[in-house]
């Protein structure tokens, strides 16, 4: 994106103050996984005795390491994994993921398409954060017992990739529109 995408204004803050914030209307604890400039996250939140801030000292690796190494200080019975790319997730999505837990993955469709927040058991989000680091997250949850949850909100598909991505988001909120992808 050429800047550092999680500090992108939005709303009355940044991608991830609405990402943090979304789940923390639905989370009891949310444990944020920072790699470079981790330092600055653990400034910025270390306020909210809620966020708890983890450094990935693999992050270079990739996304897999960064959930792992998040995977790894869970102390909940269930974990939702979403990444901070991701403001539109609502208290609606997590309530409906919630509802549907169990001993699997618990892993959002919107029209067949695999979405976010996934839901783990603590069981499988220790068999996770252990798994070999050749495998990518979307390999590990396909091979592990899984179901998927249809739900009817196009937000757990909408992440911000690209300039144009963000740059859609904003003007569908400056319309009034929920923004879908």
């Amino acid at each position: 994106m050429g800047c550092w995408k999680m500090m992108l204004p939005f709303g009355d803050g940044t991608l991830l103050d609405a990402c943090l914030s979304n789940a923390l209307v639905s989370c009891e604890r949310v444990i944020l996984v920072a790699g470079t400039r981790g330092e600055e996250l653990i400034d910025r939140y270390s306020v909210n005795p809620r966020i708890s801030t983890v450094i990935n000292p693999a992050a270079e690796t990739g996304l897999f390491s960064s959930i792992q190494c998040g995977l790894h200080a869970v102390e909940r019975p269930y974990v939702f994994i979403a990444h901070g790319d991701m403001p539109c997730l609502t208290a609606d999505i997590f309530s409906a993921l919630w509802k549907a837990r169990g001993d699997s993955a618990i892993l959002p469709t919107f029209e067949g398409r695999n979405g976010h927040p996934v839901l783990l058991p603590r069981s499988m989000a220790q068999q996770m954060a252990n798994a070999p680091p050749q495998d990518s997250a979307r390999q590990w949850l396909m091979r592990a017992a899984h179901q998927f949850l249809p739900v009817h909100n196009a937000n757990i598909l909408l992440d911000i990739d690209t300039p144009e991505q963000y740059r859609h988001l904003l003007d569908e909120l400056a319309g009034g529109v929920r923004p879908v992808p």
